[in-house]
């Protein structure tokens, strides 16, 4: 509430602090958004079925992915980044990449085993994608 001299750096400080956190719920929020996209566009389309909608699902990925998105390292931008992929994998008929970014869904609850009951069904539907990709794609 009161900044002195003293403290002329908290300033400083708390406003690097507050950008960094508008920074990530941002990617949270545009990663959220693209797997919710395309949930909808897949339910509007239905799968790829033509070299046109290949192009359309490519370039709306393309455009809707943020930079850098891959790179992430929280858990909740990881979740959205895998869902928009398992998705897009989904619509194009892509059952290997389908199943490889399922089951990094259901690694990332491993690796944060405290999110199983913190979002119960992100972990279900991970579990569910994974059975839905091995059984797509066949026995490995």
């Amino acid at each position: 509430m009161h900044i002195t001299r003293s403290m002329e750096d908290r300033a400083d400080s708390l406003s690097a602090e507050a950008n960094e956190v508008n920074n990530q719920i941002d990617k949270v929020t545009r990663l959220s958004n693209l797997s919710l996209k395309l949930f909808s566009w897949f339910v509007q389309n239905g799968h790829a079925r033509d070299e046109y909608d290949e192009k359309d699902i490519r370039k709306f990925m393309t455009q809707n992915l943020p930079s850098g998105a891959g790179k992430e390292t929280g858990f909740y931008e990881r979740l959205y980044f895998y869902q928009s992929y398992t998705w897009y994998a989904f619509i194009r008929q892509d059952f290997l990449q389908y199943y490889r970014y399922a089951q990094k869904q259901v690694d990332l609850f491993e690796e944060f085993p405290l999110m199983k009951r913190v979002e119960t069904s992100h972990h279900i539907k991970a579990m569910h994608y994974l059975l839905k990709g091995i059984a797509s794609y066949g026995p490995f």
